[in-house]
C-alpha cells in the first residue's frame, strides 16, 4: 500500500486537530459571553469534548468505507461548525441566554471533528494492514497544539475572532479532504481487526476504564492550567502555552509509552500505575520549580531569542510530568480490544465523553470549593484505582489490580498530607507577606495578606492584587463617592466587583441609596470582606452598632459574572460603579466592550450614570486609547476625572446637573469621609473634571466582543512600563476641556492648580522613567510639583490630593537620600533620610531596618533593637527579602 496513503492520513488527523482546538477556543469564548465565564469554564471544555466524541461513536458505527463519509465531512464540517459559532455569537449578544442551548450548540460543532478521527483511523488501518492509532491520535494532538497556539492566539491577535473561525473552518475542510485522498487509495482493502488474546480488554470494560481516564485527563488538566495561573501568569498568551504544553504532553505520552508496555489488558494496568505516580508531581514539583525560577528564567528573560517564551520551561515541568503518561490510556487500550480499528475507537470514545462532562462541573462546584487544588490532586491517584476495577472479571490479572489499587491508596494518602499547592507559588510565598486567611473557589484562590514592606493588607485573587487597604487606593472611594454626588438622587445603586469592599463602603455613606446590589463572580471574596472592613466600614455586616446594621441592610449581594447578571436583572439603577480586572485580562475585557455598555445602558434608570476605573499606569499607550474610546462611543455623554494616578471614566445619556447647594447639606460622618478624598464642596468635585470624551480620537482598531485584539496583542513594540503613565496622561491632559459647569474664581483657581498637578505628574513620570534608565535630575520632585503649581501652590496644597504626592514624593526623596548615604558610610545622613521617611510611612519594615542599620553603625544599638524588633513585627521574614538583604549590606547585623 503506497506511504502516500498514511501521509495524507496523517496529515488529515494533524489539520483536523488544529481546525477542532481553534474551533473550540472561538466557541468557549461565545459560551463565555452568552452564559458566563463561569459556566464557561465548567462545562465548556467538557461539552466540546463529549461532542466530539459522540462524532466519534457515531463514525464508529458506520461500517462504510470512509472515503465517501470524509468528503462529506469536508462540506458539511465546517459549515455546521459555522452555523453553531454563528449561533452562539448571537446568544452572546442577548442579555438573558439560554446556558442550555449555548451548551447545546457547542456540542454539535464538536460532531463532525470528532468524526475525522475515527474515519482516518479506520483509512489507516486499512493502509498499514494493522490497527495503528498511535499515528493518528499524536497527529491530532499535535494538530490540536498548532490550532491553540495558531488559530486560537495568532490569527485571532492578527484579525479578530471571525477570522479565527474562518480560518478554523478552512483547516477542517483540508483536513477532511487529505483525509479522503488518502482513504481512497485504502477503499480497495480490508480493515484489519486485533486478534483477540487471553488478556483482552471487553467492550464494557473498556468503556469504564475510558470513562475513568478521560475525567482523570480533563481534571488534570483543569488544575494544571489552575496552578499555572500562580505560577506563571494569568495573560491569554500563557493560558494558551499551558493549554498547548498539555498537549503535547499527551502526545509524547502516546507516542513513547505504549512501546514500552504490554500489548493486552496488562499494558493498560502499567499504564494507570504510571499515570497514578505521576498525577501528585504538581504536589512536590515546586522546588524544581523554585529552581527554574531562579536559574533558568533569568537566563531566557535576558536572551533575545527566548525572552518572550520565558515562562515556557516552568510551564513544561509543572504539566509534562502530570499529563505524559495519561497521553498512552487510549492507544494502549485500543490495542487490547478485539475487533475492527474504527469501530473499537469510537465505542472507546463514545464513553469517554461521559467523564469529559463531569470533570468540570465536579471540580467547580464539588471539589475545590471545598478542599482546594490541593484535595482535588490528593484525589486523582484513585482515579487508577477506579479505571482497574474495570478489569476485575479477569481473575489472571488480580494481582496487577491489587498492586495499582495499593500504589493508588498510597498515593492519596501521600498526597493528602502535601501542604495546599497554591501557596507553594512564588506571589503566596512572597516572604513580604504575612497570610491571613485563604480560600479556594471555583474562580480563584483568594488570599488576604498583609504586606510588610508597603505597610497594608492586600486582597489576592490568584497572583492579581485585586485591592488593599494603603494610601495608593483612595480613588476607590472616590470610584463610589462621585457618580454619587453627580446624581441628583441616587436611590438604586450597583456596584460590580466587591475587592476589599472600599467602594461599596463609599456608596453605603450616601443615605439616599436605599437600595444597593453588589455584582461579585467569588463567594470567597465575599467571605474575606471583614478583613478589610477599616476601609469598607463593614459594610456587607451589621456588627458595628445600629448603623452598621441599617448600611448592611440596604446591600443585597448577587453571586455570579456581572456582565451576565447585569443583563438578566430587571432593576433599573440610577449609579452604576465598577472596577474589574485589568482590560488587557483574558476575561475582564470584556468588561470594556461597547457590547457590555449597551448592558450597562439598559440597566440605566433615566439620567444614570455609569462609573468605571481605568489604570493609565498599567496600560500600554495603543490601550488605554483603545479602552477610552469603546467607553466614549458607548455613552450619549461620556467624560473623563482623574484622583491620583487612576482614571474614572463616567458615562449617561446627559451631563448630570452639579448643584453646589447640595454640598452645604451635607452630614456627618459622609462630610469628613469625602473631605478626605477632597469632594466635600463643588469645587473639589469640579476640580477633578480632566475632558469631555465626546470627540475623543476613533481607535485604528475598534475593541469589541468580537476583537479583544488587546488581550493577544504582541507586547514586543511597546514603550517602557514607567512611560506608560506619563504618555496616557499626556493623552488624556491633550484633550481637556472645561467643566460643563460654570464656577466662582475660586473654583476656578482650584481647577487650574488640579490640572497643574496632572502636567507636575506627567513630568514627575518621566523623571522616573529617565531615573531608571541612569539619568538624574537636579530639581526634586517635590520642587517640580511646586514650580508646576506656580501662583496657587498655597490654595492647592490644601487640598488631600495635592497634599498626598507631596508627601509621597518627600517620602521616596527622604528615603533615597538616607539609603545613598548609608551606602558610601554616612550613617548620620544616612539616619536623617531614614527617619524622616519612617516618619512618613511607620507602617513599612524596610525604613525600619535602614534605621536600624544606621543606628547600629552610629553606636546605638539600643535605639538599633528597637528599630529592628519594629521592622520584625510588621515583616517576620525580613531576612528573605530583597530590602532585608540591603539592609543586611549596609550594616545591619545579621544576629
Amino acid at each position: 500500500m503506497p506511504r502516500s496513503a498514511q501521509v495524507l492520513l496523517a496529515l488529515s488527523a494533524l489539520l483536523g486537530g488544529a481546525a477542532g482546538m481553534g474551533l473550540q477556543s472561538v466557541l468557549l469564548a461565545y459560551l463565555g459571553l452568552a452564559s458566563g465565564h463561569a459556566a464557561s469554564g465548567a462545562f465548556g471544555p467538557g461539552v466540546f469534548a463529549a461532542g466530539w466524541c459522540a462524532g466519534a461513536w457515531i463514525a464508529g458505527r458506520h461500517a462504510g468505507r470512509p472515503t465517501r463519509a470524509l468528503a462529506a465531512l469536508a462540506l458539511g464540517g465546517p459549515a455546521l461548525g459555522g452555523l453553531c459559532a454563528v449561533g452562539l455569537k448571537s446568544a452572546a449578544s442577548a442579555a438573558a441566554a439560554s446556558t442550555g442551548l449555548a451548551l447545546a450548540l457547542v456540542a454539535v460543532a464538536a460532531l463532525p471533528q470528532g468524526m475525522l478521527l475515527t474515519l482516518q483511523c479506520r483509512a489507516l488501518s486499512r493502509a498499514s494492514g494493522a490497527p495503528r492509532l498511535a499515528l493518528v491520535y499524536v497527529s491530532n494532538l499535535l494538530g490540536a497544539l498548532l490550532g491553540a497556539w495558531w488559530i486560537g492566539l495568532e490569527v485571532s491577535a492578527a484579525s479578530g475572532r471571525s477570522a479565527a473561525l474562518g480560518v478554523a473552518c478552512a483547516v477542517a475542510a483540508a483536513s477532511a479532504v487529505c483525509g479522503a485522498l488518502g482513504a481512497l487509495r485504502t477503499d480497495e482493502e480490508s480493515s484489519t481487526g486485533a486478534v483477540a488474546t487471553q488478556h483482552a480488554v471487553g467492550d464494557a470494560q473498556a468503556a469504564w476504564i475510558a470513562l475513568v481516564t478521560a475525567l482523570w485527563v480533563f481534571a488534570l488538566e483543569w488544575l494544571c492550567l489552575r496552578l499555572a495561573v500562580l505560577w506563571v501568569g494569568s495573560q491569554l498568551g500563557e493560558l494558551t502555552r499551558v493549554v498547548a504544553v498539555a498537549l503535547f504532553a499527551l502526545a509524547l505520552g502516546a507516542a513513547l509509552v505504549p512501546r514500552f508496555t504490554h500489548r493486552d489488558a496488562r499494558g493498560v494496568l502499567e499504564v494507570l500505575a504510571l499515570a497514578c505516580i505521576a498525577s501528585t508531581w504538581p504536589l512536590w514539583c515546586s522546588p524544581t520549580l523554585d529552581w527554574i525560577v531562579a536559574e533558568v528564567q533569568p537566563a531566557w528573560k535576558a536572551s533575545a531569542h527566548w525572552g518572550a517564551l520565558a515562562d515556557l520551561p516552568l510551564t513544561l515541568a509543572l504539566v509534562v510530568p502530570t499529563l505524559a503518561p495519561l497521553g498512552a490510556v487510549l492507544p494502549v487500550l485500543h490495542r487490547a480490544m478485539a475487533g475492527e480499528s474504527g469501530a473499537r475507537l469510537g465505542r472507546v470514545l463514545g464513553f469517554e465523553a461521559f467523564g469529559a462532562l463531569a470533570a468540570g462541573p465536579l471540580l467547580h462546584f464539588v471539589v475545590v470549593p471545598h478542599g482546594g487544588v490541593g484535595l482535588a490532586l490528593a484525589l486523582a491517584p484513585a482515579c487508577a484505582l477506579l479505571a482497574a476495577l474495570g478489569l476485575a472479571r479477569q481473575l489472571a490479572l488480580r494481582r496487577g489490580i491489587a498492586a495499582v489499587g495499593a500504589l493508588s491508596l498510597v498515593a492519596c494518602a501521600l498526597a493528602a498530607r502535601a501542604p495546599q499547592p497554591a501557596l507553594a507559588s512564588p506571589k503566596l510565598s512572597d516572604p513580604a507577606f504575612t497570610l491571613r486567611a485563604f480560600a479556594e473557589d471555583a474562580h480563584f484562590a483568594v488570599s488576604v495578606v498583609d504586606d510588610g514592606l508597603l505597610g497594608e493588607r492586600t486582597l489576592l485573587t490568584d497572583t492579581f492584587r485585586a485591592a488593599g487597604d494603603g494610601r495608593d487606593y483612595a480613588y476607590m472611594r472616590v470610584l463610589g463617592h462621585l457618580p454619587m454626588l453627580l446624581h441628583p438622587q441616587p436611590e438604586r445603586v450597583a456596584v460590580i466587583a466587591l475587592g476589599t469592599g472600599t467602594t461599596l463602603g463609599a456608596v453605603v455613606e450616601h443615605e439616599q441609596a436605599r437600595s444597593i446590589e453588589l455584582f461579585e463572580l467569588s463567594p470567597k471574596v465575599v467571605e474575606f470582606a471583614p478583613w478589610f472592613e477599616r476601609v469598607n466600614g463593614g459594610a456587607l455586616r451589621g456588627e458595628d452598632g445600629a448603623l452598621g446594621a441599617q448600611r448592611a441592610a440596604r446591600v443585597r449581594v448577587r453571586l455570579g459574572d456581572g456582565r451576565r447578571e447585569l443583563g438578566r436583572s430587571t432593576e433599573r439603577f440610577d449609579v452604576i460603579s465598577i472596577e474589574p480586572l485589568l482590560p488587557d485580562s483574558p476575561f475582564g475585557v470584556y468588561l470594556y466592550t461597547p457590547e457590555f455598555y449597551a448592558r450597562v445602558n439598559a440597566a440605566l434608570a433615566e439620567d444614570g450614570l455609569f462609573a468605571q476605573w481605568v489604570p493609565p499606569h498599567a496600560l500600554a499607550p495603543e490601550v488605554a486609547a483603545a479602552v477610552v474610546e469603546a467607553f466614549a462611543r458607548s455613552f450619549e455623554w461620556s467624560s473623563a476625572w482623574t484622583f491620583g494616578t487612576q482614571w474614572i471614566l463616567i458615562g449617561g445619556t446627559r451631563a448630570p446637573q452639579l448643584d453646589p447647594a447640595r454640598f452645604a447639606a451635607l452630614a456627618e460622618p459622609l462630610r469628613s469621609s469625602l473631605a478626605a478624598v477632597g469632594l466635600d464642596t463643588f469645587d473639589g468635585v469640579r476640580a477633578r473634571w480632566v475632558a469631555d470624551l465626546r470627540e475623543w480620537p476613533r481607535s485604528a482598531r475598534a475593541l469589541s466582543d468580537d476583537d479583544p485584539w488587546i488581550v493577544s496583542r504582541s507586547r514586543a513594540d511597546d514603550p517602557p512600563l514607567l512611560e506608560w503613565l506619563p504618555r496616557n496622561f499626556e493623552s488624556l491632559t491633550s484633550r481637556a476641556t472645561a467643566p460643563p459647569w460654570p464656577a466662582n474664581d475660586a473654583a476656578d483657581s482650584l481647577a487650574r492648580s488640579l490640572a497643574a498637578l496632572r502636567e507636575a505628574r506627567i513630568a514627575h513620570g518621566w523623571r522616573e522613567a529617565r531615573r531608571r534608565g541612569g539619568e538624574l535630575d537636579s530639581l526634586s520632585a517635590r520642587e517640580l510639583v511646586r514650580t508646576a503649581l506656580g501662583a496657587d501652590a498655597a490654595l492647592a496644597a490644601r487640598d488631600p490630593e495635592v497634599r498626598a504626592l507631596l508627601d509621597e514624593l518627600e517620602f521616596l526623596e527622604q528615603l533615597r537620600a538616607g539609603v545613598a548615604a548609608l551606602a558610601v558610610n554616612d550613617a548620620r545622613a544616612g539616619l536623617r533620610g531614614c527617619l524622616r521617611a519612617a516618619e512618613l510611612r511607620p507602617e513599612r519594615a524596610d525604613v525600619h531596618l535602614y534605621v536600624a542599620a544606621a543606628l547600629h553603625a552610629l553606636g546605638q544599638s539600643s535605639g538599633a533593637q528597637a528599630a529592628l524588633a519594629k521592622a520584625q513585627q510588621l515583616c517576620p521574614r525580613w531576612r528573605e527579602t530583597p530590602q532585608g538583604q540591603r539592609a543586611l549590606r549596609l550594616g545591619l547585623p545579621a544576629q
